[in-house]
């Protein structure tokens, strides 16, 4: 039977701190540590992000959470915001801040799903972790009216798909509705970035990309002795540095 490994954090923040104090980022770059909810930051999401702006929508941020109790989540977080096709839609000065440019990881997300980057970092990734499974999810919906619009106000979607990735193979877990219904029977990753483009919405759209694993989260060190358990410094070597590409 295969053994995943585990971690043990009493929090999210103090495994997000963890990871932060152990990055092996390249010279001249600096991540900053923050919590989606900084009124509540023990088990608030945390992203880590390769900048001190702010807010960061543009990058790819790590991101570290607690899906369900007894689990933790370890990925990445790629957003995309309004489509240049649908700029000249929306002139506010608030607009201004969310139409994306070529500096937004988006493009380079899209190009490596392309071009096998992203499917070779999962394959690194169950690689260094016994083969566990590496999830993928796209939630989004479409931006009304930018003056109003806040999209670290609320996580509350349109519409949402989640695959599983194993065995090089996508498999969707979820029943998309709306404009992520065409993606269901999306099969390869490889062929993601094709199937995304044909969405008609899509310059209208606001998704948020979360790409990692699920560890068991023993809050006592003392839990599963048969298993491996990673500290910040094995999650940032195993799990996080094959994202460090869209880390940007």
């Amino acid at each position: 039977m295969t053994s995943f490994p585990i971690c043990s954090y009493p929090s999210v923040r103090k495994a997000a701190l963890d990871i932060y104090e152990s990055i092996t980022a390249p010279k001249g770059k600096k991540y900053t540590a923050r919590p989606y909810n900084r009124h509540a930051p023990e088990n608030s999401l945390w992203w880590l992000i390769p900048s001190t702006e702010w807010p960061a929508y543009k990058y790819g941020k790590v991101t570290i959470s607690e899906e369900q109790k007894g689990e933790m989540f370890f990925g990445i977080n790629i957003e995309k915001a309004i489509g240049r096709e649908a700029a000249a839609c929306y002139q506010s000065k608030k607009a201004q801040k969310i139409i994306m440019d070529s500096e937004w990881c988006w493009y380079d997300f899209i190009k490596s799903l392309k071009g096998g980057g992203i499917a070779g970092a999962m394959r690194v990734i169950q690689v260094n972790t016994n083969g566990l499974p590496i999830q993928i999810s796209l939630s989004g919906h479409v931006i009304d009216d930018p003056a109003l619009f806040d999209p670290y106000s609320q996580f509350a979607y349109g519409d949402q798909i989640i695959w599983d990735y194993k065995n090089e193979d996508l498999v969707c877990i979820t029943q998309p509705k709306s404009f992520f219904y065409q993606l269901k029977n999306v099969g390869k990753v490889d062929s993601l970035a094709e199937a995304i483009s044909q969405i008609k919405e899509l310059n209208w759209l606001w998704i948020d990309v979360y790409a990692g694993v699920f560890l068991e989260n023993h809050v006592t060190p003392e839990g599963d002795k048969t298993k491996q358990l990673y500290n910040g410094y094995m999650i940032w070597q195993n799990i996080i540095e094959p994202w460090e590409a869209f880390l940007k």
